[in-house]
């Protein structure tokens, strides 16, 4: 790991209570009890894959694959100098501070943002201990038998974006981590009600709905405070439910609502801050503006939420708040209207949002958002088929820079960067670090935690990509995609019953969701509960055609033994697979063939068909290629050396 280039690693930063001051009176004693803290620390490094970068005089440096065995190997050092202390004639006492991120390796050393948050969390465990940040104990909070308990909010030194910090509990058998939230964490947990439209012309649904996304967008750049996705919260848009009730479906403590009166340019924008157990109201003002002024309202607004909330605003946070308004109203209406089409995700209305978009930067060329607008909408429409990856890709890689080179705050086009490196480009390094940047930048943005989740997935760093997963459903509790990205990630761990289980939850928010029915399909083959399995998959191509479940059915079927179903669908897809592709870039190629015809043989058996197809899937950047290092339905050939081979070439070897 001491090569240079840049790449993710968890960052453990280690030093003695008040070892200077001892060094001062006593130096003999002091370099004693550095040699035995040496002693004992070093056996636990390795044992946890910990590399040592470097010692400072009493601190150490040290880097971690993972979250996970950075926070293991910190609670065992934190038990093995417990241990020693009582019967040692003097105790050691010894802080730790972890943080995960991106980190930048040169000349056998480290930098970056994982290195200096590290160092700056560490004196927090005063009088000795461990202290993690909110992204470590993210990822390890279901998947270690300690406690945590969340310390009141400080601003690091050289440290402009608020980081939460967490200090490790005592050990208890048996037990998942947890913190019990306060009844001031849950206040701080928000939700953002559909604002309602009461303009004249009921054209302008698109203008209320706008309002809400950007709400959501807004407020979640506050450090401290957790909001709940979009997707969530417009299943209530038009509801009887009392604010009782939907704070218990999303667990959250306040409930932010509002309604949208737009005529011409006037603005009368009403908004209300609640106590959602209690049902008081906290704060209220009616806003009467022009539609200029729409970004500095929505910043208003954030400000007294968070100071109805107690909540300690940063530097950072107030400098993410001011946004960049667009120089011309139009242009941000235009961008609002191409939102509004974008959510409803058919071609036709990604077709209308790509006009809406370009109309947009047509009035103002440097209104990031309307870029960041056009990378989602190219991104989305190579991806689910609707125009030639070739073609789309690259456009989205343009405008998600065009985007960032404007306002490198803005998480969104980070995370349409950081797919398309991913999954069409295999640039695995760059693409963690667009991910980080995006859930660095927005803490409450469910999509980047669930795409970010499926990057670690196919890395294979099952744990943290759990972690990342349970984020997103913790922001985003009734979108089925989100519960179905968890499905997955269970998948790839083989815990086949709670993949099962998320799925199902999918399904019980959305009965029409047909992903749910595939994810749930993947884990009954794994299950060898091929009869359930088949039905899914059926359930699945109902839903959103049967040619996209083919290649998963046509599987089923053989290593089912229903071997004349299977060989039906082989005939089926290598006919399809004859078809010329298209030359111009704007038709989509045939569907993933290649890909489908290598999982019928690998449910054959015949793993040398099997590969030759699955690298002809890899020539046309089928996007479930990536799968390969993580998912069970490769365990028959995960050793032949073509296969591995494969892996080699997409960069998933190591």
């Amino acid at each position: 790991m001491a090569e240079s280039g840049r790449r993710l690693a968890a960052i453990m930063f280690t030093d003695i209570v008040n070892y200077t001051a001892l060094a001062q009176t006593n130096e003999p004693n002091a370099m004693a009890l550095l040699k035995k803290y040496r002693e004992l620390i070093r056996p636990m490094l390795v044992k946890y894959g910990g590399r040592e970068v470097k010692t400072m005089g009493d601190a150490f440096l040290v880097e971690f694959e993972s979250a996970l065995a950075a926070t293991e190997c910190a609670a065992e050092v934190d038990k093995v100098l417990q241990k020693y202390d009582e019967s040692a004639p003097e105790s050691i006492r010894v802080r730790i501070g972890i943080h995960v991120g991106d980190v930048i390796h040169e000349g056998g050393d480290v930098y970056g943002d994982a290195v200096n948050i590290a160092s700056r969390i560490e004196p927090l465990a005063e009088g000795g201990g461990v202290c993690i940040s909110q992204q470590v104990y993210d990822q390890v909070r279901n998947k270690v038998p300690y406690t945590f308990s969340k310390l009141e909010q400080h601003e690091l030194k050289n440290v402009s974006i608020p980081i939460e910090v967490y200090r490790l509990g005592s050990l208890r058998e048996n037990y998942p981590s947890e913190v019990v939230p306060t009844k001031t964490e849950r206040s701080r947990r928000l939700a953002v009600l559909p604002f309602v439209n009461i303009s004249p012309a009921s054209a302008d649904e698109y203008f209320a709905d706008g309002m809400t996304d950007e709400m959501i967008s807004t407020l979640s750049r506050i450090g401290d405070l957790r909001v709940i996705s979009r997707t969530s919260v417009m299943s209530y848009k038009g509801t009887k439910k009392s604010m009782t009730e939907i704070a218990r479906e999303l667990n959250v403590g306040s409930i932010l609502e509002g309604s949208v009166r737009k005529a011409g340019d006037d603005l009368r924008i009403t908004v209300q801050l609640i106590d959602a157990k209690n049902d008081e109201h906290l704060w209220s003002q009616d806003y009467d503006r022009k539609l200029k002024n729409v970004i500095a309202i929505q910043s208003d607004i954030a400000h007294k939420v968070a100071e109805a909330l107690r909540i300690q605003l940063f530097a950072g946070d107030r400098r993410k708040l001011q946004g960049k308004a667009a120089e011309s109203s139009e242009a941000y209406t235009l961008y609002l209207q191409g939102r509004y089409f974008w959510n409803k995700g058919t071609l036709d209305d990604f077709n209308n949002a790509l006009d809406k978009f370009d109309q947009a930067i047509k009035r103002d060329s440097k209104f990031a958002p309307a870029y960041s607008g056009l990378a989602d909408t190219y991104l989305l429409m190579g991806r689910n088929g609707h125009v030639s990856p070739r073609f789309a890709y690259p456009k989205a890689i343009e405008y998600a820079q065009k985007a960032i080179a404007l306002d490198a705050e803005l998480p969104e086009p980070h995370v349409a960067l950081a797919a398309i490196r991913q999954e069409y480009e295999w640039k695995w390094e760059e693409a963690g670090f667009e991910f980080t940047n995006a859930v660095r930048l927005n803490p409450s943005y469910a999509s980047g935690h669930a795409w970010y989740a499926l990057y670690l997935g196919h890395l294979g760093r099952i744990d943290e990509a759990i972690g990342e997963a349970q984020r997103a459903q913790e922001f985003d509790p009734l979108s089925p995609r989100v519960h179905c990205v968890a499905s997955e990630e269970y998948l790839f761990n083989r815990d086949y019953d709670k993949a099962i289980e998320a799925a199902e939850r999918a399904l019980e928010i959305n009965s029409n969701f047909g992903g749910a029915y595939g994810y749930r399909g993947y884990a009954y083959v794994e299950k060898k509960m091929y009869d359930e399995a088949i039905d899914s998959f059926h359930e699945a191509g109902k839903l959103q055609g049967a040619r996209a479940w083919m290649g998963r059915l046509g599987h089923a079927y053989a290593i089912s033994g229903r071997i004349t179903e299977a060989a039906k669908i082989l005939d089926e897809l290598k006919s399809q697979s004859g078809r010329i592709p298209p030359k111009s870039p704007f038709i989509p190629p045939p569907p993933d063939t290649a890909f489908d015809i290598g999982l019928v043989y690998l449910g054959l058996g015949d793993s040398e068909q099997a590969i030759d197809w699955l690298q002809k899937a890899a020539d046309e950047r089928t996007a479930e290629i990536i799968h390969v290092k993580c998912e069970p339905i490769y365990e028959s050939i995960r050793n032949e050396p073509r296969f591995l081979a494969l892996m080699k070439r997409i960069g998933l070897d190591q």
